[in-house]
């Protein structure tokens, strides 16, 4: 019996996805983490949001109130330093694009290239604290990963985000195995599970800690040395 497909509903905004990709990345044997599938979910552009609404979508998620968002810087620090991830707090503008780094990724994803930019995305703002919606920083990321010129990604937009809704997603990371939903990093080990996938170090990482980071005593923008000096 085939064991049903795990569909990873991401955002480069959440650093919660930032680490559930780390956990992924860094534990999962590579045939494992081939079968599992991107799903790139952000706050769009008005237009892109009248597109959605136009194909009976609808954008699930709601901003957080400034408690929540303390608490989450809180508990972020708590599990990076737990997990043993480097982490850099990322300062963003007013009103930032966030569909413009996601339109990158979905390039990526169409040129063959979708795991280096997703690695790269989020490593970039998560791991360094660089601003991901600065227009200059993505040309430069589009260069290093030798896509083509603004290849139009406008129509795969829309049909993320629909793909998204249709999936249920509220929240990031969101993690959908058949009919099954999983929301939250902590959920990963037993989507991993649900997809006959390998959860046992993910699981243990969760409960006892790991060094994610351990390989990397320079720290350098991953895929990418060239754009960003170490710190």
């Amino acid at each position: 019996m085939t064991s049903p497909k795990l569909i990873f509903a991401f955002g480069f905004r959440s650093p919660y996805a930032w680490i559930a990709r780390r956990l992924m990345r860094g534990l999962l044997p590579p045939a494992d983490a081939a079968r599992i599938t991107p799903l790139p979910c952000w706050t769009p552009r008005p237009a892109t949001l009248a597109r959605l609404a136009a194909g009976g979508g609808a954008f699930l998620y709601q901003e957080m109130p400034r408690t929540k968002q303390i608490y989450v810087m809180r508990d972020i620090n708590r599990l990076c330093a737990h997990l043993g991830l480097t982490l850099r707090w990322p300062g963003d503008r007013p009103d930032p694009d966030w569909e413009a780094p996601h339109l990158l990724y979905l390039r990526a994803a169409a040129a063959g290239c979708g795991a280096a930019a997703l690695d790269l995305l989020f490593d970039a703002r998560w791991r360094y604290g660089l601003d991901i919606t600065d227009p200059s920083l993505l040309d430069a990321f589009a260069d290093e990963l030798g896509l083509p010129a603004q290849a139009a990604v406008q129509a795969d937009a829309v049909r993320a985000l629909h793909q998204a809704f249709l999936a249920g997603v509220f929240g990031l990371p969101y993690f959908r195995v058949g009919t099954d939903g999983y929301w939250g990093v902590d959920r990963l080990p037993f989507a991993l599970e649900r997809a006959g996938l390998a959860s046992r170090a993910v699981g243990e990482a969760w409960l006892s800690g790991c060094l994610l980071d351990a390989d990397r005593a320079t720290p350098r923008l991953v895929d990418a040395p060239r754009l960003v000096d170490a710190p």
